[in-house]
C-alpha cells in the first residue's frame, strides 16, 4: 500500500493554515478547499485517492475504530459526529446500510502539537487551528489509510479479516482478477480469512491471500492491526471456521434442490 509520511501531510495543513486558506463547501484544490476537500488536495499530491466527505472518509478511509481525543496523535483525523435525533443530524441513505449510523459532519487533521486540529472550518473563518476538545465539538480520532505514521504505527492497514457487508450472505468472498465485478473469479476467500491489503483504491482493494493477488470490494474488509481482537483465534480455530462454513455451503445447496423438486412436484399436480 503506498503511504506518505505523516510530516509531509502535516505540513501541506499547516501551509493551508498559515497561508488563510478560504473555505468554499464543496471545493478541493490549491488556495480553495472544504473541511474534507483539504484531505482530497493533500492526497492529491501524493497521486492518492481520498473520498471527498466527512462521512465517506470516515467510513472507508479510516484504519480500525474511532479512538477518544484524548488518544489523538499528529497527523490523525479528528471528527465532529451526530448521532441519531440530535439536532442537524443529517446522515445520507447511502451511508445508512451499516451499523454505523453516526453523522461525521467535520472533519480536520490532528497538528503536530495534538492539543490543537487544522481544519477549514467554515465560510465565516477559514482554515484555522483549533483546540482539540469537546468543548470545541471535537467527539473522536482515527488514523488514515495511506500515511506513515512511523513509530505510532502498528499493522496500520496492512493487515486485514475478510468479513461479510451488511446484508450481505454466505461463507466466501470473491478475489477478482482486477477492481469491478465484471472481472473473472480467482478463488473465493472464506469469510474469517487473513489477507494483506498492497494497494487501496477506495472501493476496491488489492489483497493476498496465501499466494493469490487479487482485489476485493472494500466493505468486506475490516482491518485488525487497532485492536487485535482476530489474534485470538488460531490457525487451527480458522481450519475449523472455514471447514464449518463449507458444510452450511453444501447444507444451502442440499436445501435448494429440495425446495426445486418440492417445487416440481407441485407444479405438475
Amino acid at each position: 500500500m503506498k503511504t506518505v509520511p505523516v510530516s509531509d501531510m502535516i505540513a501541506l495543513f499547516q501551509t493551508m493554515y498559515r497561508e488563510h486558506w478560504p473555505y468554499v463547501w464543496g471545493k478541493a484544490e490549491k488556495g480553495c478547499v472544504d473541511c474534507s476537500g483539504a484531505f482530497t488536495y493533500a492526497f492529491e499530491q501524493f497521486v492518492i485517492a481520498c473520498p471527498h466527505g466527512s462521512n465517506a472518509m470516515a467510513r472507508s478511509f479510516t484504519v480500525g475504530h474511532m479512538l477518544p481525543i484524548s488518544e489523538a496523535k499528529p497527523g490523525m483525523a479528528a471528527f465532529k459526529v451526530r448521532v441519531p435525533g440530535e439536532k442537524d443530524y443529517d446522515l445520507k441513505d447511502k451511508y445508512k446500510s451499516g451499523t454505523d449510523l453516526n453523522d461525521y459532519y467535520h472533519v480536520g487533521m490532528v497538528d503536530e502539537d495534538p492539543r490543537y486540529v487544522l481544519n477549514a472550518k467554515g465560510k465565516d473563518y477559514g482554515f484555522c487551528r483549533d483546540k482539540l476538545s469537546r468543548e470545541n465539538g471535537w467527539d473522536c480520532v482515527a488514523y488514515l489509510k495511506h500515511v506513515d505514521y512511523g513509530e505510532e504505527k502498528t499493522d496500520m492497514g496492512e493487515k486485514a479479516v475478510v468479513v461479510l457487508a451488511s446484508g450481505s450472505s454466505g461463507s466466501t468472498v470473491n478475489l477478482r482478477e482486477a477492481p469491478g465485478k465484471n472481472h473473472n473469479i480467482i478463488v473465493k476467500v472464506p469469510v474469517g480469512a487473513e489477507v494483506t491489503v498492497e494497494e487501496d483504491r477506495g472501493a476496491w482493494c488489492k489483497v493476498m491471500y496465501g499466494d493469490r493477488t487479487g482485489w476485493m470490494m472494500s466493505n468486506y474488509l475490516e482491518y485488525s492491526g487497532q485492536d487485535g481482537e482476530t489474534d485470538d483465534i488460531t490457525a487451527e480455530g480458522r481450519q475449523q471456521i472455514e471447514e464449518a462454513l463449507k458444510m452450511l455451503d453444501h447444507a444451502k445447496e442440499m436445501i435448494e434442490q429440495a425446495v426445486d423438486m418440492i417445487g416440481s412436484v407441485v407444479g405438475r399436480g
